[in-house]
């Protein structure tokens, strides 16, 4: 998704060009696109008649903190894997359920950025009605059904999930 904000941000082509040649783009490459487009790609959304109940830019950045934090081994980044009372690690699904349903809506909560950073850049990209016909009703399907099943904010809390918005 980054890469794609990027390269549909690239106004010079530089980067589009390194990327065509194989050259690997770190992610401090990309930052100086990412802030801007996604907030651009937050308001079209919302002038669409989406309400976004979340911060995506600053969600992205604590996610891609925490998930930076295992990927080099901090350890941080392991704390919810596990499961106090049951003194286990998790290693695959958590064996509270109460985590499981955490993680599944942060996982929502990324697939509904993902839609909507990835759908803008597509649209930019190809123009059209690309955005309106194909990404919003795939938002407004993940936002109902988040809807039908909330979770509450304490079992959120109590799994790493501090602040869903």
């Amino acid at each position: 998704c980054n890469l794609l904000h990027a390269i549909a941000d690239d106004e010079t082509g530089d980067l589009t060009r390194r990327w065509l040649a194989g050259e690997t783009i770190m992610h401090r490459a990309l930052a100086d696109h990412l802030d801007e487009f996604e907030c651009e790609a937050v308001e079209i959304v919302t002038a669409s008649g989406v309400q976004i109940d979340v911060d995506l830019v600053g969600g992205n950045r604590r996610i891609y903190h925490r998930l930076s934090q295992a990927a080099h081994n901090a350890r941080p980044g392991f704390a919810d894997s596990v499961a106090r009372p049951l003194r286990l690690f998790a290693y695959g699904p958590h064996p509270d359920i109460r985590a499981n349903v955490v993680y599944v809506e942060f996982t929502g909560v990324r697939v509904e950025s993902c839609l909507i950073a990835a759908g803008h850049a597509l649209a930019v990209i190809i123009g059209g009605a690309f955005y309106r016909d194909r990404v919003l009703p795939l938002i407004q399907e993940r936002q109902a059904i988040e809807e039908t099943m909330p979770i509450d904010s304490n079992v959120r809390a109590q799994h790493g999930w501090h602040d869903a918005s």
